[in-house]
């Protein structure tokens, strides 16, 4: 059987997705954080100055996708269409390999509904496809890496071992440096295999794969951890709670209430089916289903560690950010695939009404997405307020100054610039301490007013020498001139 007609079913999902997702691109703002990637990727000429520049300004993030925006920035004709092709092509190659990987764990039918469910998870597609940020790197190297630790403990003291194996080792390493988060899963298949080497299953000499996380990605890490120490993590979570454990999961799973049941009801009669084989010695079910008890395995160590650092370790510098447990995805979308074909396939024995109960479903699942994604948007008009500014006749004036509340200024730029189509007007950001500099070489201020908003302090400070009005209500552009009066009475 040729590799493509095998793989079709997974081929078809996975470009009919991609299609799926663009159709939908068209309305989303570039927001904050899309600045940040894009402030980076362009930070340097090369490869090696985008890492220096993201180790010395932003080493809490890993530079993979920022080496892939700057490559992606110099080829692509720069708007919000373009630049969100390669996190929807990163997706759209995710689904694919989650249809693999749930074919691996359950068979043909799990990986359909796993690829079928990854393609309609509205969470999963939001942080991913319509953002220019890692996530869904994070979700592609952690489906891949699942899907070799199984290849290779199927191929053990084989020829094939040791190709999956450092297969396995590379993947697990660029898991890593697409987001630091993504340590907590190569933790996870570890500590699965160290159960393994106690259960006398796997040899030690096995272990070997993680050697090249450490010799490759360690001192990056220990680098990056130098120059932020006690500042690990976002400063933005609140501390988590165990209701946020709850909302974590209400995130992963995909679709409705209904399918959280679903997912609950595969957790629990995993569980069950366990301890009852354990019970009846029934080893070659705990055998067939090993790989199932793996996903869960996965959530719990990463659930685990992430609320432990973020609630007693650093609650200052959280982890717990919503956006990163996108690694969890791959397993909680096949868990709940199993669980719902076991109980479709339980409650309708015949065909017909089988086939029909599936198309219901999964027409009620893509009309509750379709209407998910074509309202989502981050309102952050970002290149709206840009097009607005160069529309000011005196926006280019040596006057004239554009105070943007962001922290990626050069971002800003870029996007002004759209890739050098216009020139740049003067900006500056939050981290300019303005509007306590020098401001007597202007006469024009213009004020970005989002996504922070300008504080009372920096109003009454900005009321000493000039007078303001809101120019923009939609976009929320303010404008301040010089008060020529307010100066003669400050004389």
């Amino acid at each position: 059987m040729s590799l493509l007609k095998k793989n079709r079913n997974y081929l078809f999902i996975s470009i009919i997705s991609f299609f799926w997702i663009f159709c939908f691109s068209f309305n989303k703002n570039i927001w904050v954080d899309e600045l940040a990637t894009i402030e980076f990727a362009v930070s340097g000429d090369n490869i090696v100055q985008v890492v220096k520049n993201t180790l010395e300004g932003d080493p809490t993030v890993a530079p993979l996708f920022y080496i892939l925006a700057h490559l992606w920035l110099k080829v692509i004709s720069f708007n919000r269409i373009s630049l969100r092709i390669l996190p929807e092509i990163i997706v759209a190659i995710s689904i694919f390999v989650i249809g693999k990987l749930g074919e691996k764990i359950g068979g043909k039918k799990i990986g359909i509904i796993a690829a079928i469910f990854t393609m309609g998870s509205v969470n999963y597609i939001n942080f991913s496809a319509y953002s220019f940020r890692m996530y869904g790197l994070m979700f592609l190297f952690t489906t891949i890496s699942i899907y070799l630790y199984i290849l290779r403990l199927e191929y053990i003291d084989t020829k094939r071992e040791w190709i999956y194996s450092i297969l396995y080792g590379i993947n697990l390493t660029l898991l890593c440096y697409s987001q630091y988060f993504g340590a907590l899963i190569c933790l996870s298949l570890g500590i699965f295999d160290l159960i393994l080497i106690l259960l006398k299953k796997l040899k030690l000499k096995k272990l070997y794969p993680y050697f090249i996380v450490v010799l490759i990605f360690f001192p990056y890490l220990l680098i990056a951890y130098q120059n932020t120490i006690d500042k690990w993590g976002a400063f933005w979570p609140a501390i988590p709670t165990y209701q946020s454990i709850i909302t974590i999961f209400n995130i992963l799973i995909p679709y409705s209430t209904v399918i959280k049941w679903f997912f609950l009801l595969g957790i629990i009669n995993l569980i069950y089916s366990f301890i009852l084989s354990k019970k009846e010695k029934n080893y070659q079910y705990i055998k067939e289903r090993k790989y199932q008890l793996l996903l869960l395995e996965i959530i719990i160590i990463v659930l685990f560690t992430a609320f432990i650092y973020s609630k007693y370790i650093n609650s200052t510098f959280s982890i717990w950010v919503d956006r990163y447990f996108v690694c969890l995805m791959p397993s909680t979308i096949i868990v709940s695939a199993i669980a719902i074909k076991n109980t479709f396939q339980y409650f309708f024995k015949e065909k017909k009404a089988l086939i029909i109960s599936w198309v219901m479903l999964l027409l009620c699942m893509f009309y509750h997405e379709a209407i998910e994604l074509y309202n989502y948007n981050i309102y952050q008009p970002f290149e709206e307020a840009s097009d607005y500014l160069k529309m000011q006749q005196d926006i280019y004036d040596q006057t004239t100054l554009v105070y943007v509340p962001i922290p990626c200024i050069e971002g800003w730029n870029y996007c002004v610039a759209s890739k050098g189509k216009y020139p740049i007007f003067q900006s500056v950001g939050y981290y300019d301490n303005f509007p306590f500099i020098d401001l007597n070489n202007y006469e024009t201020i213009y004020i970005v007013n989002f996504p922070a908003q300008i504080t009372e302090v920096q109003i009454e400070e900005l009321n000493k020498n000039f007078s303001g009005q809101i120019i923009e209500n939609t976009l929320n552009i303010w404008k301040y001139t010089r008060d020529k009066s307010m100066e003669s009475r400050t004389e």
